[in-house]
């Protein structure tokens, strides 16, 4: 399993929900991403959640990158599949301010 960091979201204002994400797989054991990072529809996000992979919001921490909050699947109301922070993240105060906006 790979784990994945979002370093930035773009949100759909219509709708109020992540459209797309710039990000990229990164080593677990030196937090550096193997690739570099790139720009991906949201559902390609949901699907690396559903093959098992990590996916956590991009932290900067004394100039190391860290994992902040755990990334989710959710399902909308009108069927649609997107991605939230993990309700225990949210619990703890965490929020989207962790990823930059593009």
């Amino acid at each position: 399993m790979a784990v994945y960091l979002i370093v930035a979201i773009h949100v759909d204002r219509a709708l109020g929900r992540i459209d797309a994400v710039r990000w990229g797989e990164v080593d677990p054991d030196g937090m550096h991403f193997v690739e570099g990072t790139a720009v991906a529809d949201v559902l390609e996000v949901v699907d690396a959640l559903y093959a098992g992979n990590s996916v956590y919001a991009h932290r900067t921490m004394e100039g190391r990158i860290v994992p902040g909050p755990r990334v989710r699947h959710v399902h909308f109301e009108d069927g649609a599949e997107g991605i939230d922070l993990d309700d225990a993240d949210l619990e703890a105060g965490h929020h989207w301010g962790v990823a930059d906006v593009f």
